[in-house]
Protein backbone atom coordinates (compact mmCIF):
# COMPACT_ATOMS: atom_id res chain seq x y z
CA UNK A 1 0.00 0.00 0.00
CA UNK A 2 2.79 2.57 0.98
CA UNK A 3 4.58 1.49 -2.39
CA UNK A 4 1.56 2.66 -4.34
CA UNK A 5 0.88 6.02 -1.83
CA UNK A 6 4.90 6.80 -2.93
CA UNK A 7 4.56 5.96 -6.66
CA UNK A 8 1.35 8.08 -6.83
CA UNK A 9 3.08 11.19 -4.56
CA UNK A 10 6.26 11.59 -7.14
CA UNK A 11 3.62 11.28 -9.69
CA UNK A 12 1.49 13.91 -7.81
CA UNK A 13 4.91 16.47 -7.87
CA UNK A 14 4.38 17.40 -11.10
CA UNK A 15 1.46 18.72 -11.07
CA UNK A 16 1.02 19.60 -7.35
CA UNK A 17 4.42 19.62 -5.89
CA UNK A 18 3.91 20.29 -2.34
CA UNK A 19 1.13 17.68 -1.81
CA UNK A 20 3.36 15.09 -4.04
CA UNK A 21 6.46 15.59 -1.98
CA UNK A 22 4.62 15.57 1.34
CA UNK A 23 3.01 12.06 0.30
CA UNK A 24 5.85 10.58 -1.50
CA UNK A 25 8.07 11.56 2.11
CA UNK A 26 6.26 10.15 4.39
CA UNK A 27 5.58 6.77 2.29
CA UNK A 28 8.88 6.57 1.56
CA UNK A 29 9.97 6.71 5.56
CA UNK A 30 7.83 4.25 6.30
CA UNK A 31 9.21 1.97 3.48
CA UNK A 32 12.30 2.52 4.65
CA UNK A 33 11.45 1.83 8.48
CA UNK A 34 10.76 -1.36 6.85
CA UNK A 35 13.69 -1.94 5.12
CA UNK A 36 12.38 -1.85 1.72
CA UNK A 37 14.84 0.31 -0.02
CA UNK A 38 14.87 -0.77 -3.48
CA UNK A 39 10.93 -0.79 -3.67
CA UNK A 40 10.88 2.95 -2.82
CA UNK A 41 13.43 3.34 -5.72
CA UNK A 42 11.45 1.47 -8.32
CA UNK A 43 8.32 3.61 -7.32
CA UNK A 44 10.24 6.73 -7.69
CA UNK A 45 11.36 5.94 -11.41
CA UNK A 46 7.42 4.46 -11.65
CA UNK A 47 6.09 8.13 -10.64
CA UNK A 48 8.59 9.79 -12.91
CA UNK A 49 7.25 7.87 -15.65
CA UNK A 50 3.63 8.89 -15.09
CA UNK A 51 4.77 12.26 -15.93
CA UNK A 52 5.95 11.59 -19.19
CA UNK A 53 2.95 12.93 -20.71
CA UNK A 54 3.69 15.77 -19.63
CA UNK A 55 6.97 16.68 -21.52
CA UNK A 56 10.38 14.86 -20.88
CA UNK A 57 11.43 18.00 -18.78
CA UNK A 58 8.85 17.74 -16.77
CA UNK A 59 9.16 13.97 -15.66
CA UNK A 60 12.88 14.40 -15.39
CA UNK A 61 12.11 17.51 -13.00
CA UNK A 62 9.92 14.86 -11.16
CA UNK A 63 12.24 12.18 -10.81
CA UNK A 64 15.14 14.80 -9.70
CA UNK A 65 12.59 15.74 -6.86
CA UNK A 66 11.48 12.48 -6.30
CA UNK A 67 14.90 11.10 -5.04
CA UNK A 68 15.83 14.45 -3.61
CA UNK A 69 13.04 13.61 -1.45
CA UNK A 70 13.63 10.30 -0.71
CA UNK A 71 17.12 10.66 0.01
CA UNK A 72 16.04 13.22 2.20
CA UNK A 73 13.69 10.50 4.04
CA UNK A 74 16.96 7.89 3.92
CA UNK A 75 19.12 10.43 6.04
CA UNK A 76 16.08 10.85 8.58
CA UNK A 77 16.25 6.58 8.77
CA UNK A 78 19.35 7.60 10.73
CA UNK A 79 20.34 10.40 13.32
CA UNK A 80 19.54 13.54 11.15
CA UNK A 81 22.44 16.00 10.41
CA UNK A 82 21.63 19.51 9.55
CA UNK A 83 24.81 20.25 7.74
CA UNK A 84 23.63 17.11 5.27
CA UNK A 85 19.96 18.36 5.13
CA UNK A 86 21.21 21.35 4.07
CA UNK A 87 23.05 20.24 1.41
CA UNK A 88 20.25 17.68 0.49
CA UNK A 89 18.54 21.24 -0.43
CA UNK A 90 21.50 22.68 -2.27
CA UNK A 91 21.97 19.22 -4.28
CA UNK A 92 18.38 19.86 -5.20
CA UNK A 93 18.52 23.23 -6.91
CA UNK A 94 21.56 22.92 -8.94
CA UNK A 95 19.76 19.35 -10.36
CA UNK A 96 16.91 21.35 -11.15
CA UNK A 97 18.40 24.36 -12.61
CA UNK A 98 20.96 21.58 -14.50
CA UNK A 99 17.64 19.76 -15.85
CA UNK A 100 16.57 23.05 -17.11
CA UNK A 101 19.62 24.29 -18.17
CA UNK A 102 19.68 20.94 -20.71
CA UNK A 103 16.34 21.17 -22.04
CA UNK A 104 16.47 24.91 -22.56
CA UNK A 105 19.94 24.23 -24.52
CA UNK A 106 18.80 21.42 -26.77
CA UNK A 107 15.52 23.90 -27.72
CA UNK A 108 18.03 26.61 -28.65
CA UNK A 109 17.25 28.77 -25.73
CA UNK A 110 18.99 30.05 -22.45
CA UNK A 111 17.48 29.89 -18.84
CA UNK A 112 16.11 33.32 -18.65
CA UNK A 113 13.74 32.26 -21.55
CA UNK A 114 12.64 29.08 -19.80
CA UNK A 115 12.25 30.93 -16.96
CA UNK A 116 10.24 33.93 -18.78
CA UNK A 117 8.14 31.46 -20.40
CA UNK A 118 7.13 29.66 -17.17
CA UNK A 119 6.00 33.04 -16.02
CA UNK A 120 3.84 34.04 -19.03
CA UNK A 121 2.31 30.74 -18.65
CA UNK A 122 1.23 30.55 -14.93
CA UNK A 123 0.09 34.64 -15.52
CA UNK A 124 -1.83 33.35 -18.41
CA UNK A 125 -2.97 30.17 -15.79
CA UNK A 126 -4.11 32.80 -13.62
CA UNK A 127 -6.01 35.02 -16.32
CA UNK A 128 -7.52 32.33 -17.77
CA UNK A 129 -9.21 31.34 -14.47
CA UNK A 130 -10.18 34.70 -13.46
CA UNK A 131 -7.52 35.38 -10.47
CA UNK A 132 -6.19 37.89 -12.01
CA UNK A 133 -8.07 40.76 -13.86
CA UNK A 134 -6.84 43.06 -16.52
CA UNK A 135 -5.24 45.29 -13.93
CA UNK A 136 -3.21 42.46 -12.12
CA UNK A 137 -2.48 41.25 -15.51
CA UNK A 138 -0.41 44.20 -16.53
CA UNK A 139 1.37 44.67 -13.02
CA UNK A 140 2.57 40.95 -13.84
CA UNK A 141 3.63 42.00 -17.40
CA UNK A 142 5.77 44.89 -16.36
CA UNK A 143 7.54 42.85 -12.96
CA UNK A 144 8.44 39.69 -15.70
CA UNK A 145 12.02 41.64 -16.35
CA UNK A 146 12.68 42.10 -12.60
CA UNK A 147 11.19 38.44 -11.84
CA UNK A 148 13.10 36.99 -15.00
CA UNK A 149 16.39 38.41 -13.37
CA UNK A 150 15.92 37.28 -10.00
CA UNK A 151 15.67 33.62 -11.33
CA UNK A 152 17.87 31.81 -8.72
CA UNK A 153 15.23 33.19 -6.03
CA UNK A 154 13.05 30.73 -8.21
CA UNK A 155 15.08 27.82 -7.65
CA UNK A 156 15.84 28.60 -4.42
CA UNK A 157 12.55 28.66 -3.12
CA UNK A 158 11.20 25.75 -5.03
CA UNK A 159 14.60 23.46 -3.31
CA UNK A 160 14.35 24.42 0.11
CA UNK A 161 10.52 24.68 0.77
CA UNK A 162 10.61 21.17 -1.12
CA UNK A 163 13.29 20.06 0.58
CA UNK A 164 11.88 21.65 4.00
CA UNK A 165 8.64 19.69 3.88
CA UNK A 166 10.12 16.57 3.04
CA UNK A 167 12.32 17.00 6.43
CA UNK A 168 9.30 17.53 8.40
CA UNK A 169 7.10 14.77 7.21
CA UNK A 170 10.01 12.28 6.75
CA UNK A 171 10.82 12.87 11.14
CA UNK A 172 6.96 12.80 11.65
CA UNK A 173 6.58 9.29 10.06
CA UNK A 174 9.60 8.19 11.51
CA UNK A 175 8.81 9.08 15.15
CA UNK A 176 5.10 7.51 14.25
CA UNK A 177 6.59 4.27 13.13
CA UNK A 178 9.69 3.68 14.78
CA UNK A 179 9.58 4.11 18.59
CA UNK A 180 13.39 4.07 19.28
CA UNK A 181 13.78 6.51 17.31
CA UNK A 182 12.03 9.17 19.69
CA UNK A 183 14.98 8.50 22.04
CA UNK A 184 17.41 9.71 19.58
CA UNK A 185 16.44 12.19 18.08
CA UNK A 186 14.87 15.25 19.92
CA UNK A 187 11.65 16.48 19.08
CA UNK A 188 11.22 19.65 16.77
CA UNK A 189 10.56 21.58 19.50
CA UNK A 190 14.62 21.42 20.47
CA UNK A 191 15.21 22.12 16.63
CA UNK A 192 18.13 24.65 17.06
CA UNK A 193 20.20 26.12 14.01
CA UNK A 194 24.03 27.18 14.50
CA UNK A 195 24.54 30.79 14.49
CA UNK A 196 25.91 30.87 11.41
CA UNK A 197 22.92 30.65 9.61
CA UNK A 198 22.84 35.17 9.54
CA UNK A 199 26.17 35.11 7.86
CA UNK A 200 24.00 34.30 4.45
CA UNK A 201 21.94 37.23 5.10
CA UNK A 202 25.06 39.33 6.12
CA UNK A 203 26.55 38.24 2.91
CA UNK A 204 23.39 39.50 1.35
CA UNK A 205 22.82 42.82 2.68
CA UNK A 206 26.72 42.94 1.69
CA UNK A 207 25.62 42.73 -2.08
CA UNK A 208 22.85 44.71 -1.92
CA UNK A 209 25.16 47.97 -0.93
CA UNK A 210 28.02 47.42 -3.72
CA UNK A 211 24.43 47.00 -6.45
CA UNK A 212 24.67 50.66 -5.37
CA UNK A 213 28.17 51.19 -5.58
CA UNK A 214 28.99 49.38 -9.02
CA UNK A 215 26.58 50.42 -11.60
CA UNK A 216 28.11 47.56 -14.48
CA UNK A 217 27.54 45.00 -11.73
CA UNK A 218 24.38 46.64 -10.30
CA UNK A 219 22.04 43.57 -11.52
CA UNK A 220 24.60 40.86 -10.29
CA UNK A 221 25.51 42.24 -6.79
CA UNK A 222 21.74 42.75 -6.36
CA UNK A 223 20.30 39.42 -7.45
CA UNK A 224 23.04 37.54 -5.62
CA UNK A 225 22.28 39.64 -2.29
CA UNK A 226 18.73 39.00 -2.61
CA UNK A 227 19.22 35.12 -3.40
CA UNK A 228 21.08 35.23 -0.25
CA UNK A 229 19.02 36.85 2.50
CA UNK A 230 15.87 34.38 1.04
CA UNK A 231 18.15 31.59 1.69
CA UNK A 232 19.01 32.92 5.18
CA UNK A 233 15.41 34.07 6.13
CA UNK A 234 14.31 30.46 4.84
CA UNK A 235 16.77 29.17 7.90
CA UNK A 236 15.68 31.82 10.31
CA UNK A 237 12.17 30.92 9.77
CA UNK A 238 12.59 26.96 10.38
CA UNK A 239 14.17 28.09 13.79
CA UNK A 240 11.20 30.09 14.29
CA UNK A 241 8.88 27.55 13.16
CA UNK A 242 10.53 25.37 16.18
CA UNK A 243 9.65 28.27 18.46
CA UNK A 244 6.00 27.75 17.44
CA UNK A 245 6.45 24.29 17.67
CA UNK A 246 7.47 24.80 21.40
CA UNK A 247 5.20 27.46 22.33
CA UNK A 248 2.29 24.63 21.52
CA UNK A 249 4.09 22.24 23.43
CA UNK A 250 4.63 24.59 26.22
CA UNK A 251 1.23 26.02 26.56
CA UNK A 252 -0.19 22.45 25.64
CA UNK A 253 -2.17 24.16 23.29
CA UNK A 254 -5.63 21.76 22.29
CA UNK A 255 -5.22 20.37 19.11
CA UNK A 256 -7.81 23.12 17.15
CA UNK A 257 -5.81 26.10 18.43
CA UNK A 258 -2.58 24.35 17.43
CA UNK A 259 -3.69 23.90 13.53
CA UNK A 260 -4.97 27.41 13.42
CA UNK A 261 -1.29 28.71 14.63
CA UNK A 262 0.52 26.49 12.20
CA UNK A 263 -1.85 27.33 9.44
CA UNK A 264 -0.95 31.26 10.55
CA UNK A 265 2.26 30.72 10.69
CA UNK A 266 2.43 29.44 7.13
CA UNK A 267 0.27 31.02 5.59
CA UNK A 268 -0.21 34.39 6.38
CA UNK A 269 2.66 36.76 5.23
CA UNK A 270 2.69 38.99 8.47
CA UNK A 271 2.83 36.55 10.87
CA UNK A 272 5.63 34.24 9.26
CA UNK A 273 7.38 37.40 8.79
CA UNK A 274 7.18 37.96 12.52
CA UNK A 275 7.93 34.16 13.10
CA UNK A 276 11.20 34.19 11.14
CA UNK A 277 11.57 37.46 13.34
CA UNK A 278 11.80 35.32 16.40
CA UNK A 279 13.66 33.24 14.67
CA UNK A 280 16.77 35.38 14.37
CA UNK A 281 16.46 36.38 17.61
CA UNK A 282 16.36 32.87 19.32
CA UNK A 283 19.84 32.98 18.12
CA UNK A 284 20.86 35.58 20.76
CA UNK A 285 18.26 35.60 23.12
CA UNK A 286 18.22 31.96 23.18
CA UNK A 287 13.86 31.80 24.41
CA UNK A 288 13.77 28.03 24.66
CA UNK A 289 17.05 27.65 26.96
CA UNK A 290 18.69 24.70 25.43
CA UNK A 291 21.68 23.66 26.87
CA UNK A 292 23.91 25.28 24.03
CA UNK A 293 27.87 25.22 23.77
CA UNK A 294 28.93 28.48 26.65
CA UNK A 295 25.37 28.77 27.70
CA UNK A 296 24.39 29.27 31.59
CA UNK A 297 22.01 26.44 30.40
CA UNK A 298 24.36 23.98 29.04
CA UNK A 299 26.05 24.04 32.72
CA UNK A 300 22.86 23.22 34.42
CA UNK A 301 22.13 21.15 32.05
CA UNK A 302 25.46 19.23 33.29
CA UNK A 303 24.75 19.55 36.34
CA UNK A 304 21.19 17.35 36.10
CA UNK A 305 23.25 14.85 34.40
CA UNK A 306 25.43 14.66 37.21
CA UNK A 307 28.47 15.55 34.60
Amino acid sequence: MFSVFCMLGVALSGPVPLLGVAVTAFAAEVLFVNRRSTLVYICVVLGACCCASFGPSTALTVLVVGLACVFTAKVCAGVPSQGRLVAIGVLQILLTIAVDLVFATMSGSTLWDLVGRSYDQQVQYLVSNGVFGADQQEVAQSMRDQVVGLWPVIYLFQGFVLTGISVFISLFSRRRTDFAYRSQVPPFAQFDFSPHIVWPIIAGLVCIALSYASQDWAVAFKGAGITLIVAGWFLVFVQGLALVEALIKHTRMPVAAAILMWIAALALELITQIVSLFGLLDIWINFRHLPRVGSKYEQQNRGQNGA
